[in-house]
């Protein structure tokens, strides 16, 4: 125990008392001491606070008591917590944000896997009701087809076997609506050409059907022979007889050997030949609406033979025979359709005038920005014969010049100045008098029109050619 003497004399005892304080360093850094005061009775603080003003420290206090000293002053320790408060809230929003970005992360991603799922369901379903259709359409045309007699209905199988399973290497070549393959049907003894139409080609379709009502009808030396048929759900395809020597194009532009002059007019007559009995000897008048170079196919012998009849129209002799769905090849389309929109056997005839222009010149139908047409015609009105230059002088001049009048006339413009087909063979086959021809086909007012393709035209007034047959 120890004494002290106060001011006026009195001893009064020192106390000493030890306390053990527990604090955590995770909210106090260690730089901060802590003074602990025990807290005295309330009367003991009136007393002996209430003198605080009338003594000093060093009065009131002895040498024994120590007094704890903050290392740092109370602003810095204050900021210093308040600092780390500060820090762990941003850190407590910062993580909120992350949630709420994985959240919506997670939100999108659930989105998007509902939206591909119910893509992938809908593809599904359609190609299921699409599968549904061509095989309820198969099953249509197998009982439609079977009054066919003429042409044979081959099953899947065999025309697998035939073409190796439609290989890549049996391609002969491929268009807008169908891939045709080389193959070999009657024990590999008979080559043939097996067009298969792209799955899901609704065109395709519609052409296949059109080629076996139509082609299965006809018999002509200068036609394309359809041996076949085949559907199956929804596969599609056509057998016909192998072209050897291949198209008319292929000799005249894609390097094919080239067509001597006897050969060109060989096929000019047969190409006549095919369009008169389409149009006057068959039962029903057969527009074909798609006469091409292209289209214009050649046996061994180099024969021509008109094939492609997926545009083909059954129409009646009597009454009107126009045709109005949208069809045809670049360059090959007449004015009047670009106009009324409306096929015919005139526009067959069109067609055909081209395909000569094109056997005389070795031209395409465009080229160089110019119609066949237009530049026939200016040529033939300078007074000169524009002949394949391929040829040389290797060519008949009466033939040529035939062909290119009839071209010419063929390809008229104005529907109603084009001949029939009988007209036009008449002038092929050297029966006309060509120098009976009027003197305005030199020089004649005909003028370039553009509308997507050039063409030209000469007023009705001036169109005299139907007067010579």
């Amino acid at each position: 125990m120890s004494f002290l003497k106060d001011a006026g004399g009195n001893t009064r005892d020192i106390v000493h008392r030890q306390y053990c304080a527990c604090g955590s360093s995770e909210y106090l850094p260690d730089a901060v001491g802590v003074c602990l005061l025990a807290a005295p009775p309330e009367s003991a603080l009136e007393h002996r606070f209430g003198q605080t003003q009338q003594l000093s420290s060093s009065e009131f206090l002895p040498d024994a008591v120590r007094v704890c000293r903050l290392a740092a002053p109370l602003e810095s320790a204050l900021e210093h917590r308040f600092g780390q408060i500060r820090q762990l809230s941003s850190g407590s929003q910062l993580q909120e944000e992350k949630d709420t970005e994985s959240w919506l992360k997670s939100l999108l991603g659930g989105a998007g896997v509902i939206v591909l799922v119910a893509i992938i369901i809908a593809w599904v379903k359609n190609k299921t009701e699409r599968g549904g259709e061509e095989g309820s359409l198969s099953a249509k045309l197998t009982e439609e087809f079977e009054k066919l007699s003429a042409t044979k209905k081959f099953s899947f199988e065999e025309l697998m076997i035939a073409t190796e399973s439609f290989a890549r290497d049996r391609i002969l070549g491929e268009g807008d609506s169908g891939i045709v393959y080389k193959g070999h049907i009657g024990g590999a003894r008979t080559v043939v050409a097996v067009k298969k139409i792209k799955s899901g080609s609704r065109q395709g379709i519609k052409e296949y059907i059109s080629e076996v009502k139509s082609l299965s009808q006809l018999r002509h030396r200068n036609l394309v022979q359809l041996i076949g048929y085949c559907h199956k759900a929804n596969e599609f395809i056509l057998v016909y007889e192998f072209m050897r020597r291949g198209s008319l194009e292929d000799h005249l532009f894609k390097g094919r050997p080239l067509l001597t002059w006897e050969r060109r007019y060989n096929i000019a007559l047969g190409l006549a030949s095919a369009v008169h009995y389409l149009h006057k000897q068959c039962n029903q008048c057969v527009i074909h609406r798609d006469i091409t170079s292209c289209n214009t196919m050649l046996d061994k012998r180099f024969e021509a033979k008109l094939g492609d009849f997926g545009f083909a129209r059954l129409l009646d002799h009597a009454g009107e025979l126009k045709a109005t769905d949208v069809v045809g090849t670049p360059g090959y389309v007449t004015s009047e359709f670009h106009q009324t929109g409306e096929a015919s056997k005139e526009s067959d005839i069109y067609n055909f005038g081209v395909v000569l222009l094109e056997i005389v010149c070795g031209r395409r139908v465009i080229e160089d920005q110019c119609h066949i047409v237009v530049w026939v015609r200016e040529q033939y009105g300078r007074g000169k014969l524009p002949v394949d230059s391929k040829l040389g002088k290797n060519f008949n001049k009466k033939q040529a010049k035939a062909l290119m009048i009839a071209g010419l006339w063929c390809a008229h413009p104005d529907v109603r100045c084009r001949p029939s087909i009988e007209a036009a063979m008449a002038v092929l086959n050297l029966r006309a008098d060509l120098s009976n021809l009027p003197s305005d086909i030199r020089h004649s007012k005909w003028k370039v029109l553009s509308r997507g393709l050039r063409f030209w035209e000469m007023p009705l007034s001036e169109c005299k050619y139907r007067c010579l047959f």
